[in-house]
């Protein structure tokens, strides 16, 4: 479902970010990083100057064309992240960091769909 949502999202002039706008929680910015024959990289960020820079949501997603799946790759400029880490690790990630990641991108797409206006950065 991440897929099929954040490709709505994506404006038809891939040069350009697309901006959402999520009522009173900012300001949000969707941009092709990369795109190849069956993947694009999109950066997600918001764009709001009052929040402090370590509180401000960044995500990296991969969508797969191919088997239409959409996989959060970087959060918070930490990428690689794994399926399972041990209990406790010296980086003190949670045991499910990945699976809450694309869970938050999903809460995220969610509520772009009931509350966000899209429209083309200018």
């Amino acid at each position: 479902m991440n897929y099929a949502q954040l490709v709505r999202l994506m404006p038809d002039d891939r040069e350009e970010p697309c901006r959402v706008r999520i009522g009173a929680s900012g300001c949000y910015s969707i941009s092709l990083v990369t795109e190849s024959r069956y993947t694009s990289d999109v950066r997600i960020e918001l764009q709001q100057k009052s929040v402090a820079d370590y509180l401000q949501p960044r995500l990296v997603v991969r969508l797969y064309h191919d088997a239409r799946m959409a996989e959060v790759i970087e959060t918070q400029g930490v990428s690689r992240l794994a399926a399972n880490y041990p209990q406790p690790n010296k980086a003190m990630r949670h045991a499910d960091e990945k699976h809450q990641s694309n869970r938050f991108l999903a809460d995220w797409l969610l509520l772009c769909r009931r509350h966000g206006e899209a429209e083309l950065a200018l």
